[in-house]
């Protein structure tokens, strides 16, 4: 099952959209559940939690040998924080978010559209929400804030997190990583469950350096792009 990111550009009106990661996981013979939010929310609305929860989706997905749960960001945080209502075995979780609860993590002031959701209550925290899963990935910067992240969840799932650090791509690990033309292989490394050692060893062997500084440049040429439209 795929979460989304609150990653801008997604037309959230269209419900035929294809999930995260949808189409690699199909091209990899691996059957898709694709939540697909109308807005960034964060899966903080009644209606996700409801769904999420319900007899009928956790009926349906019992027909599976095995549940993984997948997202980046935003939807690293769904995937961690449903993980045990659906019985997932194992998560995937690129950039992981544990929760935008202020009390919990109070150096969280990435994601302020995301603290106006209700930050209490079931499915809140991505750390209480896998505590029956059997392994968990976290792929990561890990002198970025996400490592608080995964070190608030290393507490919960002790040897069960296997923590991969791509280094120097800050919380773009999965723009990254696609660009040097590894988030496939690295991804089926952890559905897998391929040794870690090795899969880390891989991602060691690749400097994703240039690919962030090119991201942060076109980022900034579409920021002043924008700032000179204003000005005309």
């Amino acid at each position: 099952m795929t979460f989304e990111s609150a990653l801008g550009g997604i037309d959230r009106a269209n419900l035929l959209r294809t999930g995260f990661g949808e189409k690699f996981l199909l091209d990899n013979h691996y059957a898709v559940i694709s939540i697909l939010p109308f807005e960034a929310n964060w899966y903080r609305t009644k209606d996700i939690r409801e769904f999420l929860s319900s007899d009928e989706i956790l009926k349906y997905i019992k027909m599976f040998k095995k549940i993984h749960t997948y997202g980046s960001s935003m939807g690293a945080y769904g995937a961690l924080a449903f993980a045990d209502v659906l019985g997932a075995d194992n998560v995937v979780a690129i950039s992981p978010i544990t929760t935008l609860a202020s009390d919990l993590v109070p150096w969280e002031t990435r994601f302020r559209p995301g603290t106006a959701f209700q930050w209490n209550g079931l499915f809140s925290d991505g750390c209480e929400g896998c505590r029956n899963v059997s392994s968990i990935w976290a792929l990561f910067d890990d002198k970025c804030v996400d490592a608080n992240h995964v070190e608030r969840l290393e507490k919960t799932t002790g040897q069960r997190l296997n923590k991969l650090v791509i280094p120097g791509v800050r919380h773009a690990v999965a723009v990254c990583l696609s660009d040097a033309g590894v988030l496939k292989k690295t991804v089926l490394a952890c559905l897998q469950n391929q040794p870690y050692e090795t899969v880390q060893a891989q991602i060691m062997e690749n400097d994703f350096q240039p690919f962030y500084a090119a991201l942060r440049k076109a980022y900034s040429e579409r920021i002043a792009q924008k700032r000179e439209r204003v000005i005309l």
